[in-house]
């Protein structure tokens, strides 16, 4: 076509088309100059102020581009900053791209969303409050509520594909004193099909590197509208080490070590008001984890490997189910410090005390496997007197939880827990012995219900218990000392009081005690009393918490010094009632030595004991106590410490029918039987008693304490004791000859023991004596009352007396060599009162040498042995005794000594008087013979008591009399002088006397024996001796003398004063010299006249008949007394 018809042409268009066409172009033109000039001018200056005014924020676009035609928009290096101008949020570069077809349907739909470079600072304050809330909090309003109501219809938005790329995200903390943070970077995002138009989903992925190491990834589908999402979530190689600063703050660790990785399943919806959450086969690990408090030097925890798998989550039921977790190979520690605290309350803050929501659901958990392997456990207490550790070896753990929490109450059950501990040692800190030790500790199948306060274990096992229990010599335990609190606790501490909850019932099915090696140590005796027990057995089946049912137990000890220990029985935990067996056999009693010796000088050599119990305790109504039993100590040996002797033996003893009870209190015994006994009772020489040196008793009190009350007799009853084959050593080192006796075929009953007021036991024992001898001990008495009654006999039958020679040695000087003893001693008491009446019976005895003995008695044995033994050489004598048991210094020995002493020494002292009681003669002195002065002449009375005597000795044969008389020189001699004066008297007066012839009294009133006794006195001292004479009895008298006139007396008349006389007789008498010769005369004159008396008229042996040499003696009343004595025939003794 040519130019002309092309311009014919246009020139005949409609001139509107041409206005249509330029009207199009210009809004073309002006849509393209808003689009792409004017919009993003606008935008650029006006949405900082629009920010600043609603948000007061800052926000700084860098390039801004709009494709009006395509519908894109992007821009670049935009950031928020807060008004400070702190960076809030920031990214490189966003780009839009709308579709227009998507408005045709009135749907907002995006081809495609990119932000590159996005950085988002998320700070929290010093205020504590996060800046990303406050922004959202200027941005609320009534549009974004009214927006966000649930009947509102949401915008409908289709998101076919979406990127973020090299995001990071930068949180901070500035609540601490100094400014922490951490940056998550590259933050990727993908999405595809992102649409709130209902049934739209998409698959989307985001991944994340997260703070130091570590990655983030998720990969899912999600939807707007309804609300939903689901895939999968997964955490690698993430070291929580990175975020450590901002939970440093809050736990008291050092930085942790571990790497950590998860993994789970999720989807979550949100529909009808609610949401919908549920989590599958959540995966979770914790690799070579570590956690060390600040400041430590070791980790609280250590841990090889942390594993959870196959956990699932359903918050429609608020219940987690975790198929199993389990913590393996690694250390957990604890510790208390000094003040109490323990140091994982120090890690992890205390729980808030804000009360759970009353009224919602609880929150479900169940764990089916929880399982704690080859894990070392290290607790440590510093809090008590001695630092404490408890260590355990191994631990292997399988338990099931389920638990209910944030309910109405909480509850958690465990089910079919296996706990198997093995090598527990609780020592004190960093010492080498440890307290106690178990090699295993296992729990089987246990159930625990912690709302019901519910427990059950089928069976609790330990083996391989050991345990080393001293009682030191200040009387502590180790194992309870060291549990005392510590001094650095706080005296202010408040005291937890334990509030009042439903009692737990618990229920064990067994406990068992395997591998029981224990020691049982008293260490206040030197060496130390010892027990140990080596693999023992102990087993208790239902044990009830509440005591519905009684508890059987069983054990079997054997013990590592000799013997066995088995208990067995039921009983009621809380004590209610019992019903045990208990048997012992043949239970060393060695380990006793000790105590045997710090309270006594014995050695305990050998014995051990047996028994068998059953015991009965009921607590209801009552309590009571009952028991039946049978006992008995074997072979035991008890010597003396110091010489190695034997002290006290038996081979055995039994005792059978014992019947022991509490309220009410009896302990009744049907037999108890001793044979094969041995005993040493020795008096040393000191004589004191081996019994109370081996007892170590220094002593007995002075006085009882002012406060001592005499204590209850426990109610006793002993029905029978028998002794058989037994022995007694007797020894006394205590005299000249160290004696010793031996008694054996010991034997005999004691019948009827009791501590019944006012019973008696009856008893009756016997035993060989030496050769031929017998011993017998028969009678009975109260045996809690001695002093009130008691009726004893000890009899010795033909015991040989030889034997006993360190006695009468020691006693009396003299051995014995020959004779026989039969003894019987009475022991009766009664009301405290001794009445007893002892014989003595000995045949034929005869003493022996002297023996030198400072301790014997100055007693002429042979004279009380003459005097005592009849004409057939028998001695018979009773010896009474008497005495108050209850006086302090009573002693029944003492008083037999004292009695028979008194005895002996009354029979030597005074033995005319003991034979005069025999035979019924005698008199206050039958010893004694009186003479007149000058007199040798026996007088009735003398006749009388010499005739007694003869007939006393005649039964007596080997007694001999031995007169021993004397003279009083001045009575005796006073009388020979008077009888000589008188006698010269009568010659001058030629008076002719027969030999012998009394010359009768003085006539002083003749004057012839007046002129004769003025010539003696003359004739002897000379013609003036007769003037000094009178002149002194007129001195003395006061008279004149008067003598007689020689002449006047030729025819018969005297001087007329006779008293003068008579003092010059006296005078003449007494300076007479003294008559010595005379004096001895007079004595063997009166020696004579006894001896013939005896002799001549009462037929005594001559040869029994000696006179002593004659002596002077005193005059006693006037009278001269000659001494009688008694002799044994040819000893000499008197």
């Amino acid at each position: 076509m040519s130019e002309t018809s092309r311009s014919s042409a246009r020139a005949a268009r409609p001139w509107y088309l041409s206005r249509w066409l330029a009207r199009g172009v210009a809004a073309l033109l002006l849509y393209a100059v808003l689009g792409f000039l004017l919009v993003p001018a606008a935008l650029r200056h006006y949405l900082p102020q629009i920010v600043d005014r609603q948000v007061a924020r800052q926000l700084s676009l860098g390039e801004l581009r709009i494709n009006p035609f395509l519908l894109t928009v992007e821009i670049r290096d935009c950031a928020l900053r807060e008004a400070d101008g702190a960076d809030l949020l920031s990214f490189s570069r966003l780009f839009v791209d709308l579709e227009f077809a998507g408005l045709l349907h009135r749907t907002w739909t995006f081809a495609d969303i990119s932000l590159e470079s996005p950085a988002l600072e998320m700070v929290i304050g010093s205020d504590g409050r996060l800046n990303l809330a406050t922004l959202i909090e200027t941005l609320e309003g009534d549009a974004a509520e009214e927006a966000l109501a649930e009947d509102s219809e949401p915008h409908r938005i289709r998101l076919e594909q979406a990127n973020i790329r090299a995001g990071r995200i930068r949180f901070s903390d500035h609540t601490g004193a100094e400014p922490l943070s951490a940056v998550i970077e590259p933050v990727d995002l993908h999405l595809d099909e992102f649409s709130t138009l209902p049934g739209k989903h998409g698959r989307h992925r985001i991944t994340a590197t997260l703070p130091g190491r570590g990655g983030l990834e998720w990969q899912g589908e999600a939807s707007l509208y309804p609300l939903a999402s689901s895939g999968t979530l997964a955490v690698t190689d993430f070291t929580p080490l990175a975020i450590w600063e901002f939970a440093q703050r809050h736990l008291g660790l050092q930085k942790p070590a571990g790497t950590v990785n998860a993994a789970l399943d999720y989807h979550v919806s949100y529909a009808d008001g609610g949401f919908d959450l549920g989590i599958d086969s959540l995966r979770f690990t914790v690799d070579k984890l570590a956690l060390t408090p600040q400041g430590a030097s070791a980790p609280l925890l250590e841990l090889q490997s942390i594993a959870l798998d196959a956990a699932r989550f359903d918050l429609a039921t608020r219940e987690l189910v975790v198929p199993a977790i389990a913590l393996r190979n690694g250390r957990i520690a604890a510790s208390i410090d000094e003040h109490g605290e323990l140091d994982w309350a120090r890690v992890v803050p205390a729980a808030s005390d804000d009360d759970p929501a009353s009224g919602q659901a609880p929150w479900k958990l169940r764990i089916e496997s929880l399982v704690l392997d080859d894990v070392t456990l290290d607790l440590r207490d510093a809090s008590r007197r001695a630092p404490l550790r408890v260590a355990v070896g191994s631990t292997h753990i399988d338990v099931g939880l389920q638990a209910e929490l944030g309910g109405v109450a909480t509850s958690v059950l465990a089910t079919s827990p296996r706990f198997d501990l093995e090598r527990i040692v609780w020592t004190e800190q960093d010492a080498q012995a440890p307290l106690a030790a178990v090699d295993r500790f296992e729990i089987a199948g246990a159930e625990l219900d912690l709302a019901a306060g519910a427990l059950h274990v089928p069976r609790i096992a330990l083996s391989g218990t050991r345990f080393d229990v001293r009682r030191a010599a200040d009387g502590s335990i180790r194992q309870i000392a060291v549990l005392e609190p510590g001094s650095n606790r706080d005296a202010g501490e408040p005291v937890v009081q334990p509030t009042e909850t439903a009692p737990w019932r618990v229920v064990l099915d067994e406990f068992s005690l395997r591998g029981i090696d224990v020691t049982l140590a008293d260490e206040s005796t030197q060496p130390a009393l010892e027990y140990a027990l080596a693999d023992g057995a102990l087993v208790i089946r239902n044990l009830h918490s509440d005591g519905s049912v009684p508890f059987a137990l069983e054990a079997r000890l054997p013990i590592v010094q000799g013997g066995t220990i088995e208990i067995g029985g039921t009983a009621v935990i809380g004590g209610e009632s019992a019903d045990i067996r208990l048997q012992l056999e043949d239970l060393s009693l060695l380990p006793l030595a000790p105590l045997v010796a710090r309270d006594t000088n014995l050695e305990l050599t050998s014995g051990t004991v047996s028994g068998d119990a059953q015991i009965i305790w009921r607590a209801d109504g009552t309590p009571s106590l009952k028991s039946s039993a049978s006992a008995g100590i074997e072979r035991l040996l008890l010597n003396e410490a110091a010489s190695g002797e034997r002290f006290l033996e038996w081979h055995s003893l039994r005792a059978k029918g014992i019947d022991f009870s509490l309220d009410p209190d009896w302990l009744t015994i049907a037999e108890v039987r001793l044979s094969g006994a041995g005993a040493k009772v020795l008096v040393y020489k000191d004589r004191s008693l081996n019994l109370a040196k081996v007892m170590g008793r220094t002593g007995a009190p002075e006085s009882p304490p002012a406060a001592a009350v005499e204590a209850e007799i426990f109610p006793l009853k002993i029905d029978r004791v028998r002794i058989d084959k037994s022995t007694v050593d007797f020894a006394d080192l205590s005299l000249v000859l160290p004696f010793r006796a031996h008694i054996e075929q010991f034997r005999g009953v004691l019948n009827g023991i009791s501590s019944v007021a006012q019973s008696r036991t009856t008893l009756a024992l016997r035993g060989r004596v030496g050769e031929f001898g017998e011993a017998r001990v028969e009678g009975s008495l109260e045996p809690f009352d001695p002093a009130r009654f008691t009726d004893i006999e000890v009899g010795f039958h033909n015991v040989a007396m030889p034997p006993l020679s360190p006695y009468s040695a020691t006693f009396a000087g003299r051995a014995i060599k020959g004779g026989d003893l039969d003894l019987e001693l009475q022991y009766k008491v009664a009301e405290q009162q001794l009445l007893g009446e002892n014989r003595i019976v000995l045949q034929d005895l005869a003493l022996g040498e002297h023996i030198e003995s400072p301790d014997a008695l100055d007693l002429p044995l042979d004279l009380a042995i003459a005097l005592l033994s009849d004409s057939e050489g028998r001695i018979d004598v009773a010896v009474p005794v008497r005495g108050n048991v209850d006086a302090p210094e009573f002693s029944y020995g003492q008083v037999v000594l004292k009695a028979l002493g008194k005895l002996l020494g009354d029979l030597v002292t005074a033995p005319f008087r003991a034979l005069g009681a025999m035979f019924g003669g005698g008199g206050e002195n039958p010893d004694t013979l009186h003479f007149q002065p000058g007199q040798a002449a026996l007088a009735p009375p003398e006749e009388q008591l010499l005739g007694n005597i003869a007939q006393a000795l005649a039964s007596r044969p080997q007694l001999g009399l031995e007169i021993r008389t004397g003279f009083d020189p001045q009575l005796d001699g006073a009388a020979i002088n008077d009888e000589i004066v008188r006698r010269a008297l009568a010659e001058l007066m030629d008076v002719t006397l027969e030999p012998g012839e009394d010359p009768g009294p003085v006539a002083f009133d003749d004057p012839k024996v007046q002129r004769a006794l003025e010539n003696f006195l003359e004739e002897r001292d000379g013609k003036d001796a007769l003037e000094p004479v009178a002149a002194q009895f007129t001195a003395t008298t006061g008279q004149e003398t008067r003598r007689v006139n020689r002449a006047l007396a030729l025819v018969g008349r005297g001087a007329g004063d006779r008293g003068f006389y008579e003092f010059l007789l006296a005078h003449i008498v007494s300076t007479t010299p003294e008559p010595a010769a005379r004096l001895q005369e007079l004595a063997r004159y009166r020696a004579a006249a006894i001896t013939r008396y005896l002799v001549e008229t009462s037929g005594l042996e001559p040869g029994r008949i000696h006179s002593d040499t004659t002596a002077p003696v005193r005059a006693v009343d006037g009278v001269i007394e000659t001494k009688l004595a008694l002799g044994v025939l040819g000893s000499g003794a008197s």
